[in-house]
């Protein structure tokens, strides 16, 4: 019914047809996004324990085994800081931040995407409801005799449509949005305090061989 409605509008089907194209694809995104956090391995609390201890004890190798072997996000940063470990100490943390900046862009990805539609949609329904209200008064342009208030709002309803629509769709787009940017900071933030402490502990550990 409400289709069929908006075909009559003209150009008010031509914004309606994006919107539509526009919700799929941020479901898809939402949907995603949503699944990559839930399915991202996630570093035990047990295990996160036994790192601390190898790490305070001087043990910063067992640690490195530890993590890359609970395979968390930024397992591959932590092979990295093994296989580098003889590297000098800001040489080798260079390249673990430049390794963790890649698994963190891993856990955000399609975001960017997420905010970009959560600007279009809002712009292409104000676009309906401009082009509908253009129609609206066209026809009241073209319509002869007494005015009913029946005439225009009739169309101005359906034109308002539009920026319902696109609202509703960016109202969730950014949520999600900014949920994976938070939850992906606090991952990052704490992985990048474990990664450091262990540099630390290979520094002291290679000061007292």
């Amino acid at each position: 019914m409400m289709l069929s409605e908006l075909s009559q509008g003209g150009m008010l089907a031509l914004t309606l047809i994006p919107l539509l194209l526009c919700s799929i694809v941020a479901l898809a995104l939402i949907l995603d996004a949503l699944l990559r956090m839930l399915l991202t391995p996630r570093l035990r609390g047990r295990t996160a324990e036994a790192i601390e201890t190898s790490v305070l004890g001087g043990h910063p190798f067992e640690a490195l085994d530890r993590l890359i072997a609970e395979r968390a996000f930024f397992s591959r940063s932590a092979s990295l800081l093994k296989a580098r470990a003889a590297d000098p100490k800001p040489l080798r943390d260079e390249a673990v931040s430049l390794a963790l900046s890649q698994d963190v862009r891993e856990l955000t990805a399609r975001r960017s995407a997420l905010v970009t539609l959560a600007g279009l949609s809002p712009m292409l329904g104000l676009l309906g409801t401009v082009l509908g209200m253009m129609e609206a008064f066209r026809a009241l342009e073209a319509f002869s005799g007494p005015i009913e208030p029946s005439v225009v709002a009739g169309g101005l309803w359906q034109a308002m449509i539009t920026t319902g629509v696109g609202l509703a769709i960016a109202a969730p787009c950014l949520l999600v949005s900014a949920l994976v940017k938070s939850w992906a900071d606090r991952k990052a933030a704490r992985a990048g305090v474990m990664l450091s402490q262990i540099s630390i502990a290979l520094e002291r550990q290679g000061a007292s061989s």
